[in-house]
């Protein structure tokens, strides 16, 4: 009996011995092992994962935003285009009408100038007619002298874009002509010009001074 009772005093030890956690298995400790490896797999998976879509959900965000930062950039690009061709528009036409108010001005300015000086070119004619009824060898100098100077004066009015208006012979044009005497001649034609009291003169399509005349068999 003293012999079982060892023999069970010892198998218990033995089991006792066994099941602490310092004699388990080389196969135990692996398996613990693993399982914290996996433990620690799987955690970090799911941070990575988690980190994954908040950078999506941020990156979708920062796609918005650059979206509306590109459609607002549109928009003012286009704004300022339409303003930067109608300011360039206004000033086109701006530029259009100060050259045609220029050129306008200039214009009148020049007419009056010139008109001015027409009395004097009438002086000049009425000295050169009395001149031509009393020419003798002293008077001679002095109407070719005056001659000249008349000359003169027609190539500044022609240099200056002034013509003489056509009369005498021409059929009369009120837009042209102003007529103080009418007379009665068979020789002549219907409201023909027989004689010019006074020149006219035009610049471009600007009469300056109507001419003076004479007509014969007006209507």
């Amino acid at each position: 009996m003293e012999k079982d009772k060892v023999k069970r005093s010892r198998d218990g030890k033995a089991r006792h011995k066994s099941d602490h956690p310092d004699n388990m298995g080389i196969d135990g400790v692996n398996d613990e092992l693993e399982k914290d490896v996996l433990k620690d797999s799987t955690a970090g998976l799911e941070d990575e994962n988690s980190a994954a879509q908040d950078l999506h959900s941020g990156s979708a965000g920062e796609d918005d935003m650059n979206d509306d930062l590109l459609a607002q950039t549109e928009e003012k690009y286009q704004q300022l285009e339409d303003k930067f061709l109608r300011t360039c528009a206004e000033y086109d036409n701006y530029r259009r009408r100060t050259r045609k108010e220029k050129d306008a001005l200039y214009s009148d300015s020049l007419a009056d100038v010139i008109c001015k000086f027409l009395p004097v070119a009438d002086n000049i004619d009425r000295a050169l007619e009395q001149a031509e009824n009393n020419i003798t060898a002293e008077t001679k100098p002095y109407y070719e002298g005056v001659t000249l100077i008349r000359k003169q004066f027609d190539e500044v009015l022609v240099s200056m874009g002034v013509e003489e208006i056509a009369a005498l012979g021409e059929t009369f044009d009120p837009n042209l002509h102003h007529a103080v005497s009418v007379i009665v001649d068979e020789a002549a034609g219907e409201n023909v010009i027989t004689e010019v009291f006074q020149r006219g003169y035009v610049r471009g399509d600007r009469v300056l001074r109507h001419a003076v005349v004479q007509v014969a068999n007006s209507c």
